[in-house]
């Protein structure tokens, strides 16, 4: 199914007369540009194209970046820069000119260049990229696509990951969209996503949209609950993202259009996630699921671990809107340790056998913690 929702939420924005712009094991940090970022610590928690005078909204929600310019470009960009919001944007007309922007993340690539509806040729991806490379080799290029990753050349008939890999040529950072819940299916579409995503971006890093919103109150499922958005959000960073953006629009034929539509328990749920996300974000930005450390879950439970100076992190995630009681987690790497503590949680469990058992609500993340 073709999404082409942010495409179509830019183009009712310009009928208002607003601007646009257009998991593996033993992972390293990306040797793409950026990579300083994420070594430094620092997770992108972006919002798609929100206006302005919504900024200070997406900070008090924990949001560090805004992605996408909706109405006049220099406005946008000095409230930005006001609030000191990191920026994923198209360039300024001469690239030059943003040399002295230090929370310029990233120029974006035109959305979804894939998509039937809105498709760039990638020769033409390729290109702005050069241009953008000549101008400031160290600045990186971010680029999404339709999340399901099935689209097709309108011209050649080119598909498949051979196809797609020419557009990943004209970016460094690599992002796609999906919006399960909206569309009545599986949150597991967000994992294979990623990791189909991973599979493509030969090293570089990853990032994914998470829904907030009912996008089209007109049509499809409704948006997510507050359980369902905190499960998207950990089965995207199990799976190895290094970054997450929010679409909160409302989109759709014969109602308003709407920048944010997020239901205020959503946001209170988005705004606690951000939170530990922050607070961990030098030891999510770390080798992914590094070797000599492990974990052993089963479905519907995941797992991915990190290993920091700070200790030793594993982050499960029960995928299931039903609660999973006496769930064995099985340790590698740990030592003698005998006990985790559950970060966020005020607590402590035992470490038995090299094995922890913990209970898990719906769609219920734990954070374990060993020394």
């Amino acid at each position: 199914m073709i999404s082409g929702l942010r495409a179509r939420a830019m183009a009712l924005s310009v009928a208002l007369g607003l601007l646009g712009c257009g998991g593996k094991g033993g992972e390293s940090l990306p040797g793409s540009a950026g990579s300083a970022l994420f070594a430094d610590g620092f997770f992108p928690i972006g919002v798609w194209v929100p206006p302005a005078y919504d900024f200070a909204k997406w900070k008090g929600r924990n949001v560090n970046t805004v992605v996408g310019v909706t109405q006049d470009f220099e406005t946008w960009n000095a409230e930005a820069n006001s609030l000191g919001l990191r920026m994923i944007r198209d360039s300024r007309p001469d690239p030059a000119d943003d040399s002295n922007e230090p929370l310029l993340l990233a120029w974006a690539q035109d959305d979804e260049p894939d998509g039937i509806f809105s498709q760039i040729p990638y020769s033409q991806v390729q290109a702005r990229y050069a241009a953008w490379k000549g101008a400031n080799p160290g600045r990186s290029v971010f680029i999404n696509f339709v999340g399901d990753l099935n689209q097709y050349d309108l011209v050649t008939a080119e598909s498949g990951d051979p196809w797609y890999a020419k557009y990943v040529a004209g970016a460094d950072w690599i992002s796609a969209d999906t919006y399960p819940v909206n569309r009545g299916r599986s949150l597991s579409t967000v994992g294979a996503m990623v990791d189909h995503l991973r599979a493509l971006a030969g090293g570089k890093p990853v990032f994914a949209f998470i829904e907030s919103s009912d996008i089209d109150p007109t049509r499809d499922g409704p948006g997510p609950t507050p359980d369902e958005l905190r499960a998207e959000i950990w089965e995207a960073i199990i799976h190895g993202v290094r970054g997450l953006w929010y679409f909160p629009e409302q989109v759709g034929s014969g109602i308003p259009f709407l920048y944010d539509s997020t239901p205020a328990d959503v946001a209170d749920e988005m705004t606690l996630q951000n939170a530990v996300i922050t607070g961990l974000a030098a030891v999510l930005q770390g080798p992914i699921n590094p070797p000599g450390l492990g974990a052993a879950v089963s479905a519907p439970l995941e797992v991915a671990w990190r290993n920091a100076p700070s200790g030793k992190y594993f982050f499960v995630l029960n995928l299931s809107n039903a609660p999973r009681n006496g769930q064995t987690i099985t340790l590698t790497g740990i030592g003698s340790a005998a006990t985790a503590a559950v970060y966020g949680e005020s607590r402590a469990v035992a470490i038995s056998g090299g094995a922890i058992t913990d209970d898990f609500g719906p769609y219920a993340v734990h954070i374990y913690k060993v020394n």
